[in-house]
């Protein structure tokens, strides 16, 4: 995909997206009030459904692959994904106008989105990590010392899980004679870890990090990272008002 430097319109790209997606549902239900014989004249047109995909394809095609520069800017592409996965569960159920493009060609994109995410949210850690290290070569008084040990552990319990869920689910793919028997129970042992994840609030970048890195382990179109994504919307908040 190519690059794009232009901060400004990366940072307004998804929600540029997201209003073409409440467009299109739009569309899709100004055409059905009209088929059905009621009197739109007097309600917005929008552009055709052509156009809108055309323009929206467009969109993604340019942006998805570029992180993002700001918490607010990663929230959006998150919104955006969710936006594409409850439109294909609208599709599920037979609803019309929940995606723009082939589901196949949006989850793609969806997928970009996150990937693209992460490497932001990669290079955030790095620039906590040379912090902290700066901080202790400053020569912190022991006060500050202990509150970025403090600091360094808040996800401490959440990364134990994702070590657990790891290793159990390498277990579960690495047998080299499995049973019914066996692969049962290592299925539910790696599903009752996975639901405690799920509860798990990350309060640090480097926990957000992680829950996103382990969607890549996690074999369900229908996946999504609840608590994570609300973790870092707190974590924007801080940032707002610091």
């Amino acid at each position: 995909m190519p690059t794009n430097t232009n901060t400004n319109r990366r940072c307004a790209f998804a929600t540029e997206a997201m209003m073409i997606r409440a467009l299109h549902a739009y569309r899709t239900a100004r055409d059905a009030a009209r088929n059905s014989g009621a009197d739109v004249s007097a309600e917005y047109d929008p552009p055709t459904f052509e156009a809108l995909s055309d323009r929206y394809g467009k969109l993604l095609w340019e942006f998805a692959s570029e992180r993002p520069v700001t918490i607010s800017g990663a929230m959006a592409y998150l919104d955006l994904v969710a936006a594409i996965i409850d439109g294909e569960r609208s599709e599920q159920r037979g609803e019309e106008g929940g995606s723009v493009l082939s589901v196949e060609l949006d989850f793609g994109y969806a997928l970009e989105l996150l990937a693209s995410v992460r490497r932001w949210l990669n290079d955030q850690d790095v620039d906590e990590l040379i912090k902290e290290e700066r901080a202790k070569l400053a020569g912190s008084s022991l006060g500050e010392a202990i509150d970025l040990v403090k600091a360094a552990g808040r996800d401490a319990d959440l990364f134990a899980l994702i070590a657990e869920f790891r290793r159990q689910h390498h277990e579960v793919n690495t047998l080299k004679d499995p049973s019914d028997e066996v692969v049962t129970r290592l299925s539910a042992e790696l599903r009752a870890v996975r639901y405690k994840l799920n509860k798990v609030r990350p309060v640090t970048l480097r926990g957000v990090l992680a829950v996103l890195d382990l969607g890549s382990l996690i074999d369900d179109p229908h996946y999504w990272p609840a608590e994570a994504i609300e973790g870092l919307r707190e974590i924007a908040a801080q940032e707002g008002r610091s």
